[in-house]
């Protein structure tokens, strides 16, 4: 509802500017950069469903998480968050009908790293695979055979499940639609 939206706007812009005065006063706080560009990533998550430019969000969360990794972030949450933006970034160009690919191959090396940082953490395996279903469906619309990434995303779901067993109704969809492009094929 555009209430909602306009409350969670106010909150985000509050977020964002304790941020922009904690980096003011301290250009080397990880932390301050790493929550600015978590929190400009779902920003563009609240944006990319109504009015609003998603994709200048996802660029600054993408900007701010690559300070943080300047300035030494290696927790496994910076690398997924950097990873969710430039997912979702690659969304929102696919949507426009550009070329997400880009931004599909930069999350999926984002998701990677944060699997090698911390390989039992769900969440990550769940983007990625998430990152590999758009990706065959973006290699599908192409008109080219896309089962190499099907295949992928559901080897990251059913990893995501093996550590989160709960999360089986988030990802029924995507493993439904996944195997019936294999079956297809």
């Amino acid at each position: 509802s555009l209430e909602e939206r306009t409350l969670a706007y106010h909150l985000y812009r509050a977020a964002i500017a304790d941020c922009d005065e904690a980096v003011r006063r301290n250009e080397t706080y990880v932390e301050a950069w790493e929550l600015r560009g978590s929190t400009r990533m779902l920003w563009g998550n609240v944006l990319m469903s109504g009015p609003g430019d998603a994709v200048a969000q996802y660029r600054e969360a993408v900007r701010d998480l690559d300070q943080a990794v300047t300035l030494g972030a290696r927790r496994d949450g910076v690398w997924r968050e950097r990873g969710i933006a430039h997912l979702h970034w690659g969304v929102c160009l696919a949507q426009q009908r550009k070329n997400p690919w880009e931004q599909f191959t930069i999350a999926l090396g984002d998701f990677d790293r944060a699997i090698e940082t911390n390989p039992d953490a769900p969440d990550s395996h769940w983007y990625r695979g998430n990152c590999r279903y758009n990706r065959g469906l973006f290699v599908d619309g192409e008109g080219k055979d896309a089962s190499e990434e099907f295949r992928a995303a559901l080897k990251d779901y059913a990893r995501m499940l093996e550590l989160n067993p709960s999360m089986k109704n988030q990802v029924a969809n995507q493993v439904k639609n996944a195997q019936a492009y294999l079956r297809g094929k």
